[in-house]
């Protein structure tokens, strides 16, 4: 049973959330006029490296899967990678038909937290961190599962 008097606090992190977006949304949208890489392609880039990390191969189909977009936007997005220089394509070892993704140069180049942020992570304790991990794993799996017909 939920603590009445909580509620407050509750309706501040609904608010904190809309707002989280909305900022996101204009970051992305300034991201969009510079040139920046955009948020799709940072999030390929890391699963590329994590991958690469973990010495497993990413091909285009995988990492359209994993993305969640069609084959023709994957082809754009790898070639936007490519030209930027932060990874290459290369023959799949053991299927000739297809090919592989690896990262070029150093291994934390998909690093999609600015320092900002990651300074402000470390100012939380140990239980503060571990709470708000466990409630963004929970936000994201709900996100994941979400149906837009419903």
């Amino acid at each position: 049973m939920s603590d009445p008097s909580s509620t407050d606090e509750r309706e501040a992190v609904r608010d904190s959330l809309d707002e989280l977006r909305h900022a996101e949304n204009r970051l992305e949208q300034r991201r969009a006029h510079g040139q920046r890489p955009s948020e799709l392609d940072r999030l390929a880039l890391r699963y590329v490296v994590d991958r690469a990390a973990s010495h497993e191969a990413v091909t285009p189909g995988g990492l359209a899967a994993h993305l969640g977009i069609s084959s023709p936007n994957v082809t754009e997005l790898l070639k936007r990678l490519v030209a930027t220089g932060v990874v290459v394509t290369a023959p799949h070892p053991s299927d000739g038909r297809s090919k592989i993704i690896v990262p070029v140069g150093d291994a934390d180049g998909g690093e999609t937290l600015p320092a900002e942020v990651r300074e402000l992570i470390g100012k939380r304790t140990a239980a503060e961190a571990r709470a708000i991990a466990e409630f963004l794993e929970d936000l994201r799996d709900l996100v994941d599962r979400t149906d837009l017909r419903d």
